[in-house]
């Protein structure tokens, strides 16, 4: 049992990429690297919420936010925004499918738990500090 969780948890962090053609091109979407993980949690965060859901509309994403979906889309691709920008708007939406579907599972399943545990634990830091700093200007009770 631990050793098939223990293999669940390693194909989450070790997805495989996935080829498409786009541009002339066949382009290999490989999940995101280190290097390039602060630039496209920047890239996305005008959308992570609609990342996040069941159903994700990759049109509707282009539609709402287009230069959020070909910066994140190049940086998930590793290409150049001018060459994200030649392509048709079908190729634009399939090279972001891809990099969704490549980087999904670790997103949703690793990260988005971290930041949010993260945020939990801030905001419970700061209440502490809240409370504390509040009490201490509290006026002593005299009766």
């Amino acid at each position: 049992m631990e050793n098939t969780e223990h293999n669940n948890e390693l194909a989450v962090l070790t997805p495989v990429g996935i080829e498409v053609t786009a541009g002339g091109e066949t382009i290999a979407i490989t999940p995101i690297k280190v290097k390039d993980l602060n630039a496209f949690l920047a890239a996305i965060q005008p959308v992570l919420g609609d990342l996040i859901k069941q159903e994700i509309d990759v049109m509707a994403l282009v539609l709402k936010s287009p230069e959020t979906v070909i910066k994140a889309t190049a940086i998930g691709c590793r290409k150049p925004v001018d060459w994200i920008n030649q392509l048709g708007i079908d190729e634009l939406a399939k090279l972001a499918l891809a990099v969704i579907e490549v980087n999904t599972d670790f997103f949703v399943q690793k990260v988005l738990p971290a930041v949010q545990t993260s945020m939990q634990n801030l905001s419970a830091k700061l209440d502490g500090q809240n409370l504390t700093s509040s009490l201490g200007k509290q006026e002593p009770v005299q009766s």
